[in-house]
């Protein structure tokens, strides 16, 4: 194991005003002076900070727009060439050939020019040109690969993956995320964890034209999924943090990349934009409600009446997913067969386990290790668990019109906590069992956070599920194919 040293970072948490362009100039100047005075490597600022976000029409921004003829956007790049560090500053960049606008990330290089220049793919439909989800959103530093997301790109995982696929060991991520609807750190948690990188996201405070951000939190996230940094502030604050180095680089976690199968999850470039459900184009079953249970224990023998009682007071289409286990397998199939379920369970003998699914007493024929199938009235896909760290594999089924995706196992995996709920933005619901965890989770409408039922101990997770709305996938498909597909990994 070679030396272990540190990074010091710097995450800028302002008091925005609205189109108050100076004061805001002036204030996120003071702010960044201070943190390269403290011998900050890496600052990150929050989004949008020069002007504040919400504007109805690019004629009510147009003025508080940047470029690199602006004094301001000069100022840091002589504050970072002095100090010889990196600076990450949130604006509304307009080109002065075209008149465009992006809402844009700049980061100054310690030569005193912009080494990277990001446009947000998710650009507000009002004012801003969307950037092109291929583009390079990554920077060399001395510590290693940085990446950059701006706020609502940070959300859907294959931007967040695509931006670790191209060798990036930390995400800066500027962001304008109020306290209302998703809670930001469960989403910058998953992208640290899935994608084995830290994260650094700079929120602000104030209020804005329609938001507040009095309890907006700004965070620093290791790989792990540990909050370094999470505060919030009605002022202007700096949250200082120290990064692992070892032998002078940003310590990761590569494991995940490697374990990545891409030849699974070729589905994901499909264009279904056209489709308002997915219904006909995959000759689904009738739309209904489907009742899913989660069980976070293996029931015996002597468990199958509490079992039976416990999945007989809801609707005829059901599903159990079990926990992994040695089963008695004609038990299974009497009590689906007694009580018209589906069950789903991975059976253990003679040390391999292997998926049994069983509807209504009949057991079905499953192809693979991971196989997609009908069962009680509902698509389904069967996962392993370690694929819960790969979102490429959920967005895969969703696009292959999967309603639930299942996943059981006798140890519950590290970062299930984090992980099981969010899967489901990938728009299908998500079931997953192990010894002493269960949940089911359905997917979030418009900007509220999904639905998740969980279970621990000895008892069960539970659903009920409109498949005629899962079917309704809102399907985003602005992605880096060429990488996410690329089984070679290129920049890891």
């Amino acid at each position: 194991m070679g030396k272990t040293e540190y990074l010091k970072t710097a995450v800028i948490h302002p008091e925005i005003e609205h189109s108050w362009f100076e004061k805001n100039c002036e204030e996120l100047l003071r702010l960044n002076k201070e943190a390269c005075s403290h011998g900050a490597n890496i600052i990150v600022n929050t989004e949008m900070g020069l002007s504040g976000y919400s504007f109805q029409s690019r004629d009510e921004l147009e003025n508080l727009t940047v470029n690199e003829n602006s004094e301001i956007y000069k100022s840091f790049s002589e504050l970072s060439a002095r100090h010889e560090n990196y600076i990450c500053l949130g604006v509304a960049y307009k080109e002065e050939y075209n008149r465009i606008i992006y809402n844009s990330a700049i980061v100054f290089g310690p030569e005193g020019k912009a080494v990277l220049k990001y446009f947000k793919v998710n650009g507000e439909f009002r004012w801003a040109c969307c950037g092109d989800a291929a583009q390079e959103n990554i920077f060399e530093t001395p510590w290693g690969r940085v990446g950059v997301l701006v706020c609502a790109d940070s959300y859907f995982s294959l931007l967040a993956r695509g931006t670790a696929l191209r060798g990036a060991k930390m995400i800066l991520v500027p962001a304008n995320w109020p306290d209302m609807g998703m809670n930001p750190l469960e989403v910058w948690r998953a992208r640290a964890v899935e994608n084995g990188v830290t994260i650094l996201a700079a929120n602000r405070a104030g209020t804005d034209k329609t938001m507040s951000f009095e309890k907006a939190p700004s965070a620093v996230i290791d790989y792990h999924g540990k909050l370094l940094v999470n505060e919030t502030s009605v002022v202007s604050m700096i949250k200082y943090s120290d990064i692992e180095l070892c032998d002078g680089r940003i310590v990761n976690d590569s494991s995940i990349m490697e374990g990545r199968s891409p030849s699974k999850y070729t589905n994901i470039y499909l264009n279904l934009k056209g489709l308002s459900t997915v219904q006909e184009h995959f000759s689904l079953p009738e739309a209904g409600n489907v009742t899913a249970y989660a069980c976070s224990f293996p029931p015996s023998a002597d468990d199958m009446e509490e079992v039976k009682h416990s999945i007989c007071n809801f609707n005829d289409n059901r599903i159990l997913v079990l926990p992994e286990s040695t089963y008695d397998l004609e038990l299974i199939r009497g009590l689906s067969k007694e009580t018209s379920c589906g069950i789903v369970l991975r059976n253990t003998m003679n040390g391999t386990a292997a998926w049994h699914v069983f509807d209504s007493g009949e057991e079905q024929s499953i192809d693979s290790d991971e196989s997609e199938l009908i069962c009680s009235s509902a698509k389904i896909a069967l996962l392993n668990a370690h694929e819960l760290d790969h979102p490429e594999r959920f967005y895969h089924f969703a696009k292959s019109g999967c309603d639930v995706v299942i996943l059981c196992g006798e140890e519950k995996p590290e970062n299930i906590d984090i992980l099981s709920g969010i899967r489901s933005t990938e728009n299908t619901a998500v079931a997953v069992a192990f010894n002493d965890y269960a949940s089911v989770s359905s997917p979030p409408s418009a900007h509220s956070r999904w639905k998740q039922d969980q279970s621990s101990g000895r008892g069960y997770a539970m659903d009920i599920l409109d498949t005629e709305s899962l079917r309704k996938k809102r399907l985003y498909h602005d992605f880096d194919y060429e990488i996410l597909l690329n089984g070679e990994c290129p920049g890891v």
